[in-house]
């Protein structure tokens, strides 16, 4: 197979830069911005901070790295680390005994000794108002996503449940540390708990009483859960992330080439985009544009974004799952995208148009932080040349 232009797959970095094996001069390097600290599971499966503007490298898939791109999110707990003093409500009535709450009791995700031991006791309790619970409080008709790092304390499995309103989700614990990431529907519910209820008894699996390790409580607004974000006293927020500003003219043909991405994980947000340009901040023309959507649809968009420029529109895709991307162009009137080994069909036939002064290629578009790709970045290629259809293949099977 030919060699790709450029090559970015995650490994060198620095402040403010994310490294591409290819070329060798830098030209093909990309900026990174993202004006606060943020975290990342690194080699060793630990969670850890890094600094502003410090690309995250994240292991969390076994592995090689990915770039971990997300959007701006805020933990609503003010203590994440330190259960008993964080603004969650101890609450039990009937038979129940108030949850005991014993800080920095063994050792986290993060390798510290930071994580809280919860033992929670229903006394044999079998009714409704038989309940162990810690409480968060919650803004009515909002969405949020709650998540936890849990482990047993004692090497068995334990089952307890989240209580959103009249829903319960059964949760079992096993001896490792394993994060549940839930959502909670905006509804007339103000608050959600982790505990146990008498009346969940046997009738789910519930156990009557737990003993269990807790870490990283986290509390925000959205339709999924993002990266762990540290709260000592105070909410804390991760603000918006954005990897640009690759290439030039001398990098990218302006009459043929392939575009090519490995991701996983690129979440269903308004829209994340990313943009092979001429480098102007404006209207979309001379743009290969690959844009994912709410609906579930990947679009790739050639020359801009009106109707008669739409190519291709995939629907249904899962975006949880890791996938390979090819997007071939040729005078643009020989275009070809491959997912995952197949070819697609194409959605609409426009008319041909030349693109010009490509120089760029950018995680986002506009330079525009709430477009920007969402998820994990495995591998990023452009060719300066078309592939054969083998090769397209051969480049996408999973």
């Amino acid at each position: 197979m030919k060699k790709p232009s450029l090559a970015l797959i995650p490994s060198g970095y620095k402040a403010g830069k994310v490294y591409s094996i290819l070329p060798n001069n830098g030209v093909g390097d990309f900026i990174l911005s993202r004006n606060s600290v943020a975290t990342r599971v690194n080699k060793d499966g630990l969670i850890e901070e890094v600094a502003i503007d410090v690309p995250r490298l994240d292991y969390s898939d076994v592995g090689c790295p990915s770039l971990l791109l997300e959007p701006q999110r805020t933990n609503n707990i003010l203590n994440s680390e330190s259960l008993s003093n964080a603004s969650w409500q101890k609450f039990n009535s009937g038979l129940a005994a108030t949850p005991i709450i014993t800080d920095n009791y063994a050792i986290s995700p993060s390798g510290e000794m930071n994580a809280s031991r919860l033992q929670m006791d229903l006394n044999g309790g079998t009714t409704t108002s038989d309940r162990a619970f810690v409480r968060q409080s919650l803004t009515s008709q909002t969405d949020y996503y709650f998540s936890v790092y849990l482990k047993s304390t004692n090497g068995t499995e334990q089952k307890l449940n989240w209580h959103f309103g009249s829903d319960d989700f059964l949760i079992t614990v096993t001896d490792e540390w394993q994060r549940f990431e839930l959502p909670r529907s905006g509804d007339a519910t103000t608050w959600a708990g982790l505990g146990l209820r008498g009346n969940l008894v046997g009738a789910i699996g519930i156990d009557d009483s737990v003993d269990i390790l807790v870490y990283g409580f986290q509390v925000e607004q959205g339709s999924y859960a993002t990266s762990y974000i540290p709260t000592y006293g105070s909410i804390a927020t991760r603000v918006w992330e954005r990897c640009f500003d690759s290439g030039n003219a001398d990098l990218f043909n302006d009459d043929e080439g392939v575009l090519y991405l490995e991701t996983k994980g690129f979440f269903i947000t308004l829209n994340g985009y990313l943009s092979l340009f001429d480098g102007a901040i404006g209207f979309y023309t001379n743009h290969i544009i690959f844009q994912y959507r709410t609906d579930g649809n990947l679009r790739v968009y050639v020359g801009g974004l009106a109707g008669s420029n739409i190519n291709f529109l995939i629907s249904n895709i899962d975006f949880s799952e890791n996938h390979k991307i090819a997007f071939q162009y040729q005078s643009l009137t020989d275009n070809k995208l491959f997912i995952d080994g197949v070819e697609q069909t194409k959605y609409v036939s426009f008319t041909p148009t030349t693109l010009s002064g490509l120089n760029r290629l950018d995680l986002t578009i506009n330079n525009n932080t709430s477009l920007a790709w969402d998820g994990r970045v495995k591998d990023l290629r452009y060719y300066d040349t078309v592939l054969t259809d083998a090769e397209l293949q051969e480049l996408t099977t999973l």
